[in-house]
């Protein structure tokens, strides 16, 4: 998206009559009280996906990816394929950091 079609979008949200004359800030609150729907959906594009899904069996499996908002449609589709490909297990699933190699955070399977 160019610079210049973000910052239409930005002057249109102040302006809209839903700002209230508090300009974006106006706007944004009023898609979350009233549209919350659409505003989950702008707060979950500012949370940054970093992953790379380890699982362990006897048979160690890694799949590594970059974020989910910098893949093409052909790598979603290949992430999610090499993701339902792993089998089940009942070890913890592991995430890594992509940015310090270190775990994250442990999910139960």
């Amino acid at each position: 998206m160019t610079r210049e079609i973000k910052e239409a979008i930005i002057l249109a949200a102040e302006k809209s009559k839903q700002s209230k004359g508090k300009g974006l800030v106006g706007y944004l609150t009023f898609l979350a009280d009233k549209r919350p729907e659409t505003f989950t959906t702008l707060l979950g594009r500012l949370i940054p996906l970093q992953a790379k899904v380890t699982a362990t069996s006897t048979i160690e499996h890694t799949i590594k990816a970059k974020p989910e908002t910098k893949m093409t449609q052909e790598e979603l589709a290949d992430y999610y394929n090499k993701l339902r490909a792993l089998p089940p297990s009942t070890k913890p699933l592991v995430i890594i950091d992509n940015d310090t190699g270190e775990p994250a955070a442990q999910l139960a399977p």
